[in-house]
């Protein structure tokens, strides 16, 4: 009895092992799957964002970035935006020292800047950056986005055009204003005196 009795019970502990294994399996698949879907979706995000995304290394190389920023900097695709890595950077960090001190001192840099197009005008863009670190706090590499603000400063100028026309529109009003009761007041005193003249003359 005690041998069958160990048998079993070695069996019994068996299958049970084997399905905690099976089920410990399914879970780390299940977890990989995940993690590749999740993977799949900030991809999807980073490269089909509206603003400007990229990823740098602390020495300056730019690691990644996203299709809306290879337009913004000129560049057809990301590919030749990468292979031309050193000149993006002087273009969208045109203070370096100024700015890599900030990034080092506050973590963060957020700052208007026009990034220069060749023949094309100059693209004005809201550029922020932060430093990102580990859990201990050391640097590990760089984070950026530019939002393209040419339409709100289009808006902005429109509006100052506005402001200004209305105005000018405002001072000429006052000038004719003045001007009509100037007249009125020379044209009222003229009258004046010349009616008394009259009555004058006729004595």
């Amino acid at each position: 009895a005690m041998p069958i009795g160990t048998m079993l019970e070695a069996i019994v502990l068996s299958l049970a092992m084997a399905d905690s294994i099976k089920r410990a399996e399914k879970e780390r698949i299940d977890a990989n799957e995940n993690a590749v879907n999740m993977l799949s979706l900030y991809r999807s995000v980073f490269d089909n964002a509206i603003e400007g995304l990229y990823q740098m290394s602390l020495g300056g190389r730019l690691l990644s970035a996203n299709r809306a920023f290879s337009r913004m900097l000129g560049y057809s695709n990301p590919t030749h935006l990468l292979d031309d890595s050193n000149a993006v950077t002087e273009r969208i960090f045109q203070a370096q020292e100024t700015q890599i001190k900030q990034l080092s001192q506050v973590g963060w840099l957020s700052e208007q800047i026009e990034i220069p197009r060749g023949t094309e005008r100059a693209l004005p863009v809201l550029h922020y950056s932060k430093l990102v670190t580990d859990v201990d706090g050391t640097p590990l590499h760089i984070e950026g986005k530019l939002t393209d603000v040419s339409e709100r400063k289009e808006r902005e100028r429109a509006q100052r055009e506005r402001l200004k026309i209305r105005r000018e529109k405002d001072v000429a009003q006052r000038a004719t204003d003045s001007k009509s009761e100037f007249l009125k007041h020379m044209s009222y005193e003229i009258r004046t005196h010349l009616a008394s003249i009259i009555g004058f003359s006729e004595y």
